[in-house]
């Protein structure tokens, strides 16, 4: 955690006009999300209060995610299996700008 702390503290420093901060490859383990993606969370919002915080979870994204982002990553794949994908039925209580899908090889 301190080293994506220190790597978040370089950001603002090398880049101070950015909005928010995307994190890759976000674990879908409740705990997990709640300690690590919560502090996370209050590290980044300590840097910029109204920040964007993007956890990149994919399909595995649990609804204990939504309290320590502002928008997650919960679909990334290509194009056609993007077709028949169907989102967690706990999605539809949040506004739609919550969530992105990263859809690769689109016609």
């Amino acid at each position: 955690l301190s080293e994506v702390m220190v790597d978040i503290d370089n950001y603002y420093k090398w880049y101070p006009s950015i909005s928010g901060i995307y994190v890759y490859d976000a674990e879908s383990n409740c705990v997990t999300t709640q300690d690590y993606y919560g502090a996370l969370w209050k590290y980044i919002k300590a840097h910029q209060n109204n920040a964007t915080v993007v956890l990149n979870i994919g399909p595995l994204a649990h609804e204990c995610s939504m309290n320590v982002s502002s928008i997650i990553i919960n679909y990334e794949s290509y194009y056609y299996d993007y077709l028949s994908y169907t989102p967690p039925s706990w999605t539809s209580q949040y506004s739609p700008e919550r969530f992105w899908h990263l859809v690769f090889g689109t016609p």
